[in-house]
């Protein structure tokens, strides 16, 4: 079984205010989208890890539940949100295997592209699987029990972009890159917002 956590602590400083309530095209809200992608993949509600915009996130209406967590530490980095996801995870019934990280501000990614790699992720239980595009693996990626204790030992603001590449560089691989391409985007800046509503 799967838990999924959306990582949305962050100050968004390269867009200059909350970029997870933007509104998108189809009316719904950034984060409101990825939360609707990946809700129907697990049982349990979907786990918001909150932070710089944590009031605004707690008062607003999602169309689905979902597990708001606080990261009173978010200044020190997505690490501390990870840490996070993998604490409350663990509080879990032994049922949940897996635990799927992605951020709030992919866009473009679907139920269906989350799915792809889940469906790999059963496939090779003990095995990360990492979405890969342009060369490098990334998130959403999908992380099982065994690997949750190194999520707990990441730090600072690098995510687990590290231990993603460590685990492709052994032998042999302990992560299965999986190509996403609809995480290539994300909302970084107005400028990316603009494009991306065309």
């Amino acid at each position: 079984m799967l838990s999924i956590a959306i990582l949305a602590a962050g100050r968004s400083q390269r867009f200059g205010s909350n970029k997870m309530l933007l509104p998108l095209t189809d009316g719904q809200t950034l984060l409101g989208h990825c939360i609707d992608q990946c809700a129907p993949l697990s049982p349990s509600p979907v786990m918001v890890i909150s932070g710089a915009y944590h009031n605004a996130l707690s008062q607003h209406d999602f169309a689905r539940p979902i597990q708001l967590i606080h990261n009173a530490n978010w200044e020190q980095g997505m690490a501390t949100s990870i840490h996070e996801a993998v604490a409350y995870t663990q509080t879990l019934p032994k049922e949940v295997t897996h635990l799927l990280i992605t951020l709030g501000d992919l866009p473009l990614v679907t139920t269906s592209s989350l799915n792809s790699l889940w469906e790999v992720a059963k496939t090779q239980p003990e095995t990360i699987i990492a979405s890969f595009w342009e060369g490098k693996a990334t998130a959403p990626a999908i992380f099982p029990r065994c690997f949750w204790p190194l999520l707990t030992q990441l730090s600072g603001d690098k995510g687990a972009g590290i231990l993603l590449q460590d685990a492709m560089a052994q032998s042999p691989p302990a992560c299965i890159p999986v190509p996403h391409a609809e995480a290539r985007v994300d909302i970084d800046t107005p400028q990316t917002y603009r494009e991306f509503l065309g």
